[in-house]
């Protein structure tokens, strides 16, 4: 059962929402505007766009559904990869900053590529998280082939399921 504080947590995220969405098509569209590119029917499209996304937020918002689902992120890993980078669009909630677990291995007990070894950046408009493995050449001549997964998280609110597949 939903209860108060997630109805309220909802409406300000609906607003943020709203703001955010209208924030990027404003901007898209007047980059558009300067190349000569964006004419009336755009300008519909973009008007109908907002007010379903702000509709389905609203709805979501009073019928109390919960936040969006956390991101998925896959990363494949060849055996002689120095550094693999991904980034995702996902909208942050907050302010606060974002943290991240170890990766471990799905298949084997104990394999895990350390929390060190993995970075998580947030954009300047907290709209995009890039997900950043780092230093692996010493890493992975030791560990199974495998899955390995991991959570980044804002406050304790999951926003994106790390997901890296090392392979031969």
């Amino acid at each position: 059962m939903a209860q108060a504080s997630m109805y309220l947590e909802e409406m300000i995220q609906y607003w943020g929402s709203l703001g955010r969405t209208f924030t990027t098509r404003i901007q898209k569209a007047s980059r558009d505007a300067r190349k000569g590119t964006y004419g009336l029917d755009r300008m519909l499209s973009d008007a109908v766009a907002l007010w379903a996304e702000g509709f389905e937020a609203w709805c979501a918002a009073w019928l109390g559904r919960g936040a969006v689902a956390p991101a998925i992120v896959f990363l494949r890993v060849p055996r002689d990869t120095e550094f693999k980078l991904r980034p995702v669009p996902v909208p942050i909630p907050g302010d606060a900053p974002a943290d991240h677990t170890d990766l471990v291995c799905v298949n084997a007990p104990g394999a895990r590529i350390p929390r060190d070894n993995v970075k998580v950046e947030l954009s300047e408009l907290r709209d995009e998280l890039t997900v950043k493995l780092i230093n692996l050449a010493p890493l992975l001549p030791a560990l199974p082939e495998g899955q390995y997964l991991g959570l980044a998280y804002v406050d304790e609110r999951p926003i994106a399921v790390i997901h890296a597949l090392l392979t031969r």
